[in-house]
């Protein structure tokens, strides 16, 4: 998020999900293709 009058960086966002299966109530692959970008680092560059 960018600060909008002054355009600085105000805010970064980072989710972590995870697929349950219900029978084993244990993680599980997900029932989709993996998207092409999918666990990507992610960081703010230093100045």
């Amino acid at each position: 998020m960018f600060h909008a009058e002054q355009g600085y960086l105000a805010a970064t966002n980072e989710v972590i999900v995870m697929n349950i299966d219900y029978a084993s109530r244990r993680s599980a692959p997900w029932p989709v293709p993996v998207p092409a970008k999918a666990g990507r680092v992610m960081g703010l560059r230093r100045k």
